[in-house]
This record gives C-alpha cells, structure tokens and sequence, in this order.
C-alpha cells in the first residue's frame, strides 16, 4: 500500500518510511529472539507480517518453524516488539507474540524444499533443508527488506519451478536498479543479507536490526562506507557548539552590515513609504478580485460562490488603479518592486481573462479577454496560460470545439510555471473535474511554495472532494502565507466545522472578521457552521445578516443555507421561498433544485416537483452518463424519496414504479431500479427472487447479495440472511454495510457476543458514513431489548452512534435526511424513544 500511493520524490526519508524500517527492526528483533530460543521460522515474508494501527509488529504463520538442536519443541514464545538490546542484554521481559506447536518430528527431510520460492534462500531452493541455520532466516528477512524498498518481491516468474530456479542460481536485482531514489546504505544492508553464499551474510537477525537501527540514527552502517561529504556532515554534528559559535559571529556582522546599509538609505525612506503603500492597496484590490474569481464556481453546497461579476468590476477597479504607474510601472518610486508589479498585473490580467472566456461566451466577452491577453503579452513574455486562454476565445468565436484542455493545448516550446499550472487548475475546477484540478494546483505550490491563491483554490478542492482535513492543512498554509487577510480564516474556519471542531472554527471567524468586519463570506460560513450544531437561531441571525441590503453586498447564497434550515424545522413555505429567491439568480445549481423539489413534493405539488428534478439532472451535466433518461431519472426521484417522510416516500416512490414502466425501457439497469424500488416498497418476497436468479448468473455481485440479504431480514429469514451477509464478508472483508446487517441478524437470534463483534467491525470500517452508524445503532436498539441488565448501556451506544450519524448526513450530499430515517426506524423500540437524548436528537427545535 505504501508504494501504491507514494507521491513524494523524498518517500525514503517519509515519516510512513521511517516506521515501515521501525516495524521491520521490531521483527528482526523478534527473529533473534526465536534464535535464542533455538527457533528458525524459515517462511518469513511480508505476508507473515502484521502491523497494528498503533505500532504493533506481529510475525505469524510459524508453521514451517524448525527447532535446533532439539527434537521436538511447543509453545515457543517470540517476541512482539520488545527484543534484546543492541549490546546484547534484554531490555525487559518479552511478551508472548507467537506459539507454534508441531506434532511428530521436527526434523525435514533431507531435499525438501518448502517455503515461498520468490522469498527463498539459495540453500532451501537446493534442497539443502539440513543446513539451514540463523542466516537462513537473516536470507528472508533481507528479502522482505528488499520489497519494503522496492514494492516487489526479490524474485517473480511463470511457475513455482521456475522461481525456484531463480533462487538457486541468480541473486536478486539491485533494489536501485529498480528505484534510483533507495538509499544506498539501505541497497547495501539488503545485498548483504541476501547475499547467495551464507558466509556473506549477516550472521544474525539481531546483526541485521543493528544495522537498520544505525540507519535509522544517521549513523554509519558496516555494510556501505559513506561519501566523504556525509562523513563531514557527521562531524559538524559532533561539534556543533564550536561551529555555532561561528556562525553567531557571522549573523553579528551580517546584522552590523545590515544596520549600516539601512542607516545609509534613511534619507529617502519617505518615497519608499509612500510607494510601498500604493504598492499595498494594488495587492489588497487584486487579492479581493481573485477571492472572488475563486468562489466562482459552486464546489458543493457546503462552499459557496460568488457572482463572477463581482470579481471583474473589482479587478478592473484594481488595474485602473495601477494605471497612475503607466502600464509597464515605469513611473513606481521603487525600482526594485517594477519587476512585480507587472508581473502582479499580468496575473491578474489573466484570472480576469479566463474569467470572462469561461462565463461570459458572448462576442464581447471573448474580445474582453483577448484584449486582456494582448496586454500581458506587453507586459511579459508567452506562456502556456496565456495560449491556451487565447485559444479557448478564438475557438469560442469561430464556434470550433476545443481538441484538448491538457497542459499541451497551449505552446510546448514555452516552460511551464507556477502560474500556469494554477490556470490550468482554474479551468479544470470550473470544468467540475475537482480531482484534476487538485493536481494542477499541487504541480503550481511545488514549483512556487508561496503561491497564496494555489493553496487557497488547494485547500476547496479538498473540501468539495470532501477531504476536510486536508483543506485544513491547505487552508492553514494560506494564513501563513498571508496572516492579516481574512479569506483564509474564513475558509478554515468553515472546513473545522465541518470537521467537528467548532471552537477552533469560530475562533477563525473572529479573527476573520476582526480583519474586514464588512466581510459577509465569513458570517456566510459562521451561520453554516451554527446549523452544523443545530444552534438553529444563531445561524438564522448570521444569515439574515449576510441578505441585508445594500445589494452590491448582499451573498444571496446565504438564502439557499437558510431555506434547509426552514426546510428541517418544518416551515416549508419559509422554505420554498428562500429557495425560490435563490434559483431567481442561480437556476443551474443541483442542490437548490432538489431541495425545492423535495419541499413540492411534500406540499403534495408532484409536477412542480418532477420539473425540479428534471432541471437538477440536466444541471448535473451528466451527458457522459451511459444511464437512459428514464432510470436516470426514476433513480434521481428514489434517493430524493429517502428524504422524505414515509407518506411523500411512498408516493414519490409510485411515481418511479410509472417512470420506469412507462419508459418502455426492459434492460438490467432498468430492472435492477426496478427492483430496488419495490424494495421500498415493502414488495420483499419478489425482491428476493428476483435477486436469487440474478446471483446464479453472477455469484460474485456483493451488491445483490446484501440487498437480497436485507430482503432476507424484512422477511425474517435470518439464517439466510446470515449466509448472504457472511458470504460477502468472505469476499470483501472490509464491507462495513455487511457487518452491520450480520450484526443486526445476530442481535435479532439473541447471539449478543457475535452481534457485539461484528457492530464493532462494522463501526471500524465504516465510521465515517451515516447509514452504517444507523445500521449499528439498530444492532445495539435490538441488543437492549435482547439483555435488560445491560440496557442503558447498549441505548447509550445506540444513541451515540445516531448523534454523529445525523452530523454526517448534514455534511453529506446525498439528500437523505437521517433525522427522518430515525423518525421511521422499525428497529428503535418504546424504551429507547423515551429517552431524552433521542428525542432532542430528531426534535428539528432543539439547538
């Protein structure tokens, strides 16, 4: 997994890398511990290693061990993670981590080979069994050590003879043959202990963990002599006081030359002021112009955005301003500072000129950003931005499609900058590819740390792809980066919501607005973080102060936020009207759509209703979607159903039953929506049969076989529900949604031990997603009727688990409502509803 996701250039010298190197000394250590106890294990790879969550190093499977010098052995005790001291000594007792118990001799049969060939030892593939001794083992662990390093194994072929084979004869390839970037000390460790003689090798594990250790300590290694400038590295370490001193002298008379030059240029530090100033407010107005080029498009309806005129008439504002400097900045008192201010206004130039190619598609506004275009072109020289915003409008304006949005539309002969990977990243993020347009943006802060606004459009793409730790970090760079603006603060104070953390988020809101009180975006997000907590007053305030007039300042937004908060207290008529003021000025967002139709639908105003839906599916862009317009839209109108109270659900649901039949459609998608709808419906026993014929063609569809499983529990045939949630463990055994049903079918059989173990399972693999919580919710609500000495306890946990599951389902987009899933709960029985807690948890009233 580790070099599946490794991105960084630098990944041996990676925090994850440092504790893989960690973990494989705590098993070398372990392994040495067996040798003391006359142990070999003589199968030791990566797949008999197992890492906790928590530093944990178990090696396993010693079921090829060997005892030495004895016949027979049992119970033999290796260590987990606690082993003997690099002198020698122990350093504390050892904990049992593994027993193996054998019957029958010991001893192996002389040519026997056995073990795994692409781990082997030379002396094992030549059937030399007899002769295995400590190095043997020091052989597998190198190899193991060869594929933390390299993400292979030392050796691969067509068949099991032939690896073996390989093994005899040929050494593993160099690790850095495979990957330049493995230090070479660590390629030397692992030459050696896989060395084909077995005089080469390390004569033991402990040997070995040594040397791993050294590394690990920036210490020398026997198996590499450093070069002479890392020898001399280590020697400053060693007389680091004598070289500080040094260097202390340097700094003070660095500063002593520093003082005199400013006293020097004293005389004219009132021009420079006054340059610096003007050069300031430039900045302030060309950062608000790009604020709200940034916010233009809406990520999710946890971000808001903002009208693009917004940020044209402050940008132009903004290069007005630096007209009085002629264009070029000939005029600035500061000489130094000319190079950036043209280089500040090309810049802006160009956000403002992909912001009018990409909204404004009109003659005007094509030639508005090809005349911004000519004017960088003045200011510096081509790049790949400029070109491919170029190409755009004259391709918009000859009514010509586009061939390529990649990086390579524009002039490959040009290098690539900071900022062009920053525009192509804009482009992309408008495009509604967030995935894509993370990496453009990554590319832009790699090449240019300080790059303010490529963290900042980072850190929201991060938040639209729902990473909101990650927009934390993101987020936070900014504001090191610029700690006396308030965007950052804004933004990061949002994403802490969302995370959960509410007193650091409001904390950034009032730094935030101490910075600009008159910045409404972050009022916007402190009313959005309120609802978060259900301090439903609270956010109503912030956002009725977000709408106030005058008009030029009004973040109508704030009235799509606030028609959900109607929308949940019941007040849909308040509802529909925030929403309706909202679509006015935004009719092509989604989320606005579906929301006003789930309030038509509820006002029993079924065609208004579909024709919310209807625009949200062709707001969506879904032209890539190989689904037909009709299941699209029955399945769009089914999860919208989810949301709604159980009388509007099953009417909804109805009028997908005639969708779907009417569309004349009679293909698998179509039948699989089919039967997903009369599941809901309550039509179980047809459901399963349905399903039954569909896993005999297709055994291995985990998706139909826990929906049959689930049709199996409304029909109360556990036992084959059981079999059903079971057999998709056995094939995915991280499916979370199974562990919850198999909990949920024990806890009904009374089996409170099994029910326990897999709600567990299921809360750590699916923690993070609100169904899965309710579903184990429904475990322990069923347990607590199950064992009455125990019930406060298990409605606690009950009750715990649905208070995060409606926090998740109000961060999520998927459109059901998790208040009203509780409110038709079968599973929660009398004695849990009495409770307080619950009933605060679905009183929509309750801050």
């Amino acid at each position: 997994a580790f070099h599946l996701n490794k991105a960084d250039d630098n990944w041996p010298r990676t925090v994850e890398f440092q504790r893989l190197l960690e973990a494989f000394v705590r098993i070398c250590r372990a392994v040495a511990y067996a040798h003391s106890r006359n142990v070999l294990h003589r199968d030791i790879k990566p797949d008999n290693i197992m890492l906790g969550n928590y530093g944990e190093s178990l090696l396993i499977d010693w079921g090829l061990a060997k005892a030495i010098g004895v016949k027979r052995f049992e119970n033999v005790d290796a260590a987990e993670s606690t082993a003997p001291c690099r002198d020698g000594k122990s350093s504390a007792p050892v904990p049992a981590a593994i027993q193996v118990t054998t019957s029958g001799s010991t001893a192996t049969e002389a040519g026997a080979i056995m073990g795994s060939p692409a781990y082997m030892s030379p002396e094992i593939a030549l059937g030399n069994s007899e002769s295995a001794d400590e190095r043997t083992d020091v052989y597998l662990l190198g190899a193991t050590l060869y594929e933390i390093l390299t993400g292979k194994q030392p050796r691969t072929g067509g068949s099991r003879l032939e690896i073996i084979e390989l093994a005899q004869k040929t050494p593993p390839t160099p690790p850095r043959r495979i990957d330049p970037r493995i230090p070479k000390a660590l390629e030397a460790i692992c030459l050696r202990a896989t060395a084909h003689q077995s005089a080469l090798r390390y004569s033991s594990a402990a040997e070995l963990a040594s040397e791993i250790e050294s590394y690990l300590a920036d210490e020398p290694v026997v198996a590499y002599r450093d070069p002479v400038a890392i020898r001399c590295w280590r020697w400053c370490r060693r007389h680091q006081k004598s070289i500080q001193r040094g260097s202390l002298a340097a700094v003070l008379m660095l500063l002593s030359g520093l003082a005199l030059m400013t006293y020097r240029h004293s005389q004219n530090l009132e021009a420079r002021e006054l340059g610096r100033n003007q050069h300031s407010e430039f900045r302030r107005m060309t950062d608000e112009a790009k604020f709200f080029a940034a916010n233009v498009d809406a990520v999710n309806e946890h971000a808001p955005y903002f009208d693009s005129q917004k940020a044209m008439q402050t940008g132009n504002q903004a290069l007005l301003f630096a007209n009085r400097w002629n264009e070029d900045a000939s005029q600035f008192p500061i000489d130094s500072e000319r190079a950036a201010i043209r280089s500040e206004r090309a810049d802006l130039m160009l956000v403002l000129a992909n912001l009018y190619q990409q909204t404004d598609l009109t003659v005007d506004g094509q030639n508005k950003a090809l005349k911004l275009l000519d004017q960088v072109a003045r200011l510096c020289p081509s790049s790949q931005a400029s070109d491919r915003i170029r190409t755009r409008c004259l391709s918009q304006l000859r009514g010509v499609a586009i061939e390529s949005d990649s990086m390579t539309a524009g002039n490959d002969s040009t290098p690539s900058t900071a900022q062009d990977y920053f525009m192509e990243g804009d482009f992309l993020r408008t495009s509604g590819k967030l995935a894509d347009a993370s990496a453009s943006y990554q590319q832009a802060v790699r090449l240019d740390p300080k790059h303010y606004w490529a963290q900042y459009q980072l850190a929201r793409c991060y938040l639209g792809l729902q990473r909101a730790p990650e927009a934390v970090a993101a987020f936070g760079t900014c504001i090191a980066l610029r700690p006396d603006t308030p965007w950052a603060y804004s933004a990061r104070g949002l994403a802490l919501g969302l995370l959960g953390d509410f007193d650091s988020a409001d904390a950034d809101f009032i730094v935030a607005i101490r910075l600009s009180p008159n910045f409404r975006p972050a009022k916007l997000n402190r009313g959005m973080v309120y609802y978060l907590q259900n301090k439903i007053d609270e956010a109503l305030v912030e956002m009725d102060a977000v709408l106030q007039p005058p008009e030029a300042r009004l973040l109508v937004e704030a009235a799509f936020y606030r028609a959900q908060i109607y929308y949940e207290q019941g007040d849909l008529r308040k509802s529909l009207a925030d929403c309706e003021m909202f679509l006015s000025t935004r009719p092509g967002v989604a989320a606005a759509q579906t929301l006003a139709a789930k309030i038509y639908f509820r006002l029993g105003d079924d065609d208004r209703g579909n024709e919310c839906v209807n625009t949200a599916l062709a707001s969506e862009s879904k032209s890539e979607s190989t689904l037909g317009q009709s299941i699209a839209r029955g399945r769009a109108l089914r999860e919208l159903a989810m949301g709604l109270d159980f009388a509007s659900q099953q009417r909804v649901l109805k009028l997908v039953l005639r969708v779907l039949e009417d569309s004349g459609e009679r293909d698998s998608d179509t039948a699989h929506e089919l039967v997903a709808v009369k599941d809901l419906l309550g039509s179980a026993e047809e459901s399963v049969v349905v399903y039954s014929e569909r896993l005999i063609a297709a055994p291995g569809d985990v998706a139909t076989r826990k929906t049959r499983a689930w049709n199996y529990v409304k029909l109360r045939r556990l036992d084959l529900a059981a079999s059903d949630f079971e057999r998709v463990i056995q094939q995915v055994p991280e499916d979370a949604e199974a562990y919850s049903g198999l909990g949920y079918v024990r806890a009904l059989l009374m089996e409170i031990a099994s029910a326990e173990l897999a709600a567990s399972k299921a809360v750590m693999y699916g923690d993070n997603h609100f169904l899965i919580l309710h579903n184990v919710a429904c475990i322990y609500a069923e347990l607590a009727e199950a064992n009455p000495q125990r019930q406060v306890h298990y409605e606690d946990m009950a009750i715990s688990l649905l208070q995060r599951a409606v926090l998740l389902s109000q961060q999520s987009n998927s459109g059901i409502d998790e208040r009203e899933q509780i409110r038709a709960e079968t599973a929660f029985h009398l004695s849990l509803k009495s409770r307080p807690e619950f009933k605060r948890l679905i009183d929509l009233n309750t801050k």
